[in-house]
């Protein structure tokens, strides 16, 4: 009851699932067998949450916290540091294969293509203070939703146009596509000033 999930991805084997303290501390990312339902910790921080979470396959698990560090796996459960991308916050990522990775950190969508050594900013929204949320329907095709503001990528991240904005009085919450076409989608926005959601479909 006092653990607030953030984030999840499924593997053959996992549910991997973020998050963190009601209070914001202790940030967490859970295993989940899939066969035995079985859970265990496999990342923790004692004061950050984690906030963002993407992954390959069982082992190779990429994941970013609130204050803009993030951590990869190559074996199931043992994360490493990754290099400093100077971010405040990481809310979305993306592993399009092992190498080629896309964070969107505040409002910034940052690439790798040699796992984190080196990254290169692509994109800069034009709403700052709210978070960048991200979905793909395939390693080419990508949307990012900022504030009320809807971007699309068919280059992997490199460049962005935007679909659709609505002013500066939504704040976006989350994001998600249709598996079987790249045009069809939905965004969970919440109205400036409120505590509704509105979820709105595109095509």
């Amino acid at each position: 009851a006092d653990f607030q999930p953030k984030a999840s991805v499924v593997t053959e084997n996992y549910l991997y699932f973020t998050g963190s303290a009601t209070d914001g501390t202790n940030g967490k990312v859970y295993r989940v067998d899939k066969t035995t339902l079985a859970y265990s910790i496999v990342f923790e921080s004692a004061s950050l949450s984690v906030t963002a979470i993407d992954a390959l396959d069982d082992n190779n698990v990429l994941i970013g916290l609130s204050n803009g560090t993030y951590y990869s796996s190559e074996v199931s459960g043992f994360f490493t540091i990754g290099s400093d991308i100077s971010a405040s916050a990481i809310s979305h990522i993306r592993m399009h294969d092992e190498t080629n990775w896309l964070m969107a950190a505040d409002a910034e969508i940052w690439v790798t293509n040699d796992a984190g050594i080196t990254w290169i900013k692509t994109f800069t929204v034009n709403i700052d203070g709210t978070l960048t949320y991200g979905a793909w329907y395939d390693n080419l095709v990508g949307y990012i939703v900022h504030g009320s503001t809807i971007y699309r990528t068919i280059d992997s991240g490199t460049t962005w146009k935007r679909l659709y904005t609505n002013g500066t009085d939504e704040e976006a919450l989350t994001m998600a596509i249709n598996p079987y076409t790249p045009n069809m989608f939905m965004a969970a926005f919440t109205p400036s000033g409120t505590t509704s959601i509105t979820i709105k479909g595109f095509v």
